[in-house]
C-alpha cells in the first residue's frame, strides 16, 4: 500500500469520524404514549416539539421519535378525548420518554330537536305545485310529479313507477283518503289512477313512517281527495 492509499484511508476514517459525532450531538427523543388508567398504548398520539411546531404520531404500540435541532425545548403530547400533557427538557437524554394521559376532555351533548318544516323525508305537495311540474302531454300526473322528489326514481322511461331510494315499486304503500290501492297504474303505466281534478293534497312519506302506515318497506303516499258538498251547504258555512 503506498502513501496515497494511506492518506485516502486517514482521510475517509477522519471523515466517518466527524460524522458519528455530529449525529451524537443531534440525539433523538423517543419514547412511549400511554392510557393512564388502562395503561394501554395510544396510537396516533400528536407529539410535537413546540418550539418549530414540527411532531410525529405515536405508532401502534405507542412508539415516537423527535430529533430536535436545539434546547432547551417543549414537547406536547396530546390525544383526542384526553388532556394534553407538556414536558420541558434542558438538554439530551439517553433514556425513553413516557407521557401518561388522562381521559376527560369531553364535550356537551348536542341534541337536535327536528320540526315538522325541517324533515326531508316527508313531502307534503298540493294540486298546484303538481300542476306545475311539466309532464307528457301536458297533463298533470300525481305520482309523476312525485318522480321528480330527492331519492326517487322513475322505472321504465314514461312510467309512472315510484323507486324510492333503492326499493322496489311494489314497496309503496297508496292510499286514497285512507283506503290502500293495491293497483295505481292505467294506460299501460304510462298514467297514474289519480284524477288531479279531485285531488286536494298528496303526502309522500319516504323515510320515518308513522306507525298507521306500516307494512311496506319504501314509502307511503297519502292521497286526499276534495270534499264534495251541495252549494247550498257550502253557502251556510
Amino acid at each position: 500500500m503506498n502513501n496515497t492509499q494511506k492518506f485516502l484511508m486517514v482521510a475517509i476514517f477522519a471523515l466517518l469520524c466527524i460524522h458519528v459525532h455530529a449525529q451524537d450531538k443531534q440525539k433523538h427523543l423517543s419514547g412511549y404514549v400511554f392510557d393512564q388508567s388502562t395503561k394501554e398504548p395510544l396510537i396516533g398520539a400528536y407529539v410535537i416539539n413546540c418550539e418549530n411546531g414540527r411532531g410525529t404520531i405515536s405508532d401502534e404500540n405507542g412508539y415516537f421519535q423527535l430529533t430536535p435541532d436545539q434546547y432547551p425545548i417543549t414537547i406536547r403530547c396530546s390525544f383526542v378525548g384526553y388532556e394534553a400533557e407538556e414536558l420541558q427538557l434542558q438538554q439530551p437524554i439517553d433514556t425513553l420518554l413516557q407521557f401518561k394521559l388522562q381521559p376527560g376532555v369531553l364535550i356537551n351533548d348536542i341534541v337536535i330537536n327536528p320540526t315538522r318544516s325541517q324533515r326531508t323525508d316527508v313531502v307534503n305537495m298540493t294540486m298546484q305545485h303538481i300542476k306545475s311540474i311539466p309532464n307528457i302531454a301536458g297533463e298533470p300526473d300525481v305520482l309523476k310529479s312525485l318522480q321528480t322528489m330527492p331519492g326517487i326514481q322513475m322505472g321504465k322511461e314514461g312510467t309512472s313507477d315510484l323507486y324510492v331510494r333503492g326499493g322496489e315499486k311494489d314497496e309503496n304503500l297508496y292510499l286514497l283518503d285512507g283506503i290502500p290501492l293495491y293497483y295505481v297504474n292505467h294506460a299501460g303505466g304510462f298514467m297514474s289512477v289519480f284524477d288531479p281534478n279531485i285531488i286536494k293534497s298528496v303526502k309522500l312519506y319516504k323515510g320515518i313512517m308513522p306507525s298507521k302506515y306500516s307494512g311496506r318497506l319504501s314509502s307511503a303516499v297519502d292521497v286526499r281527495l276534495k270534499m264534495a258538498m251541495p252549494k247550498r251547504n257550502r253557502e251556510n258555512l
